[in-house]
C-alpha cells in the first residue's frame, strides 16, 4: 500500500513539474508541443 502511494506521489510530482514547464513556455511553443498549429491556414470555402 505504501509503495503504491509513493508511486502515485512520484507521478503527481512529475505532472506538477511538467505543468510548471508548460506554464513557463510562450503560448506558441506550448501549442506546438501539444501539436496545435499556432498559425493555421484560414480557408473559407462555401
Amino acid at each position: 500500500m505504501i509503495s503504491r502511494l509513493e508511486k502515485l506521489n512520484v507521478t503527481r510530482i512529475q505532472a506538477l513539474i511538467q505543468l510548471a514547464t508548460f506554464r513557463n513556455q510562450p503560448l506558441t511553443d506550448l501549442m506546438q508541443t501539444l501539436g496545435i498549429n499556432p498559425q493555421p491556414d484560414i480557408v473559407d470555402r462555401v
